[in-house]
């Protein structure tokens, strides 16, 4: 029997999902109903447009990636699963490979965030904060600064499944 995530854990790991897909749901607004923005342009133009998409792909399945920490399906393997259907997701995998990603999107985060501080703070125009203005770029924060719970709540939840198995 499998024991329960710890409330805390599955706080964490929720709070993780949603900083996560907060960017996301920034940059669909963008692709879908960004008309008049000025990055909305930028998204739309041939290879960037791509990479956008990518991205949101990447990183939806990553944030959501974190529920399995405090899911049953991040603990068994589904049974349509050739080989391994049924059977207990090794622990060590689960810890290796959340723990990788926590440090890829702890160090993404981190140089993101340290980069557009230095920037801002030379008072040197970067790419991000002064493309828009006003509600615009309120609205554009609102969605990034949630970003940080992302490696927190990871961090958190990867304990919590450490301690439970």
């Amino acid at each position: 029997m499998l024991k329960p995530p710890q409330r805390w854990a599955v706080i964490a790991a929720w709070a993780s999902a949603v900083g996560g897909l907060m960017p996301v749901v920034w940059r669909l607004h963008m692709l879908v109903w960004g008309a008049g923005w000025e990055l909305a342009d930028e998204f739309r133009r041939g290879g960037l447009l791509v990479y956008v998409l990518g991205l949101i792909v990447v990183e939806t399945l990553a944030a959501l990636a974190v529920l399995g920490l405090i899911q049953p399906w991040g603990e068994v393997w589904p049974r349509w699963v050739p080989g391994v259907g049924g059977r207990r997701i090794s622990t060590r995998l689960v810890l290796g490979v959340a723990s990788v990603g926590a440090l890829l999107i702890t160090a993404i985060i981190s140089i993101t965030f340290w980069e557009l501080l230095t920037l801002t703070a030379q008072g040197i125009s970067n790419p991000i904060l002064h493309v828009e203005a006003g509600w615009k770029r309120a609205f554009m924060l609102a969605h990034y600064v949630p970003w940080v719970l992302w490696p927190i709540g990871l961090w958190v939840a990867i304990n919590g499944y450490a301690r439970r198995h």
